[in-house]
């Protein structure tokens, strides 16, 4: 009889212990969540005004060069393949809500993984396919624009021109972007494995 009151006891004081956590999990996600719809907003403030004022800077210079159209044309459309690409990835947060992913902790928890595993094989897809398309098309938009201003300057002016944006590019690819990537992925790396560890918790 005692052993089964001590065992009682124990289950008990488990769940005082697992509900905390299971509660942590929770605001955990949360401000995950809102984390990256702020980002959401902030990315469309600063694509928006960047492509107002490149619409802008197209209509203010009339007389341009048709290389100098193409790059315009090229940055605007690099923009906007952003704008419409990073609002269908947030767009995965706005959906996700959670307080209604289940009836019980660990659909609750099987739900929270299914959207963060969709979350995180869109973020790859953004971070390595679309990345690579969206520098190459700013890249080749910045060398068409550059080249009308840079004809009327110097040839070691114009190489040095074209020498610091691409560089600013380069820094930008090779440590900014893997930096700026592998922050995001442990973020969402972290939430993963602490679902997991709950599931595998349940299971035992």
């Amino acid at each position: 009889m005692e052993n089964k009151e001590f065992s009682f006891e124990t289950l008990w004081q488990e769940q005082k212990i697992q509900k905390p956590d299971f509660q942590a999990l929770q605001e955990k996600i949360k401000h995950y969540k809102k984390e990256n719809l702020k980002k959401q907003l902030f990315a469309n403030i600063s694509l928006i005004s960047t492509l107002l004022f490149l619409i802008f800077l197209w209509v203010l210079l009339d007389e341009l060069d048709l290389t100098t159209k193409v790059g315009l044309c090229l940055v605007i459309l690099a923009v906007s393949l952003s704008l419409l690409k990073f609002n269908r990835f947030y767009s995965l947060f706005g959906k996700f809500n959670e307080n209604k992913c289940g009836n019980s902790e660990i659909d609750t928890n099987q739900q929270y993984l299914k959207k963060l595993m969709e979350i995180n094989q869109q973020q790859k897809r953004l971070q390595s396919d679309f990345m690579k398309v969206y520098f190459l098309l700013l890249g080749l938009g910045f060398a068409f624009y550059m080249y009308e201003f840079a004809q009327k300057m110097s040839l070691w002016m114009a190489c040095l021109v074209y020498g610091l944006t691409f560089l600013w590019f380069g820094f930008v690819w090779f440590y900014l972007k893997p930096r700026i990537i592998k922050k995001q992925q442990q973020k969402l790396d972290d939430l993963i494995r602490a679902i997991e560890n709950k599931a595998q918790h349940f299971s035992e």
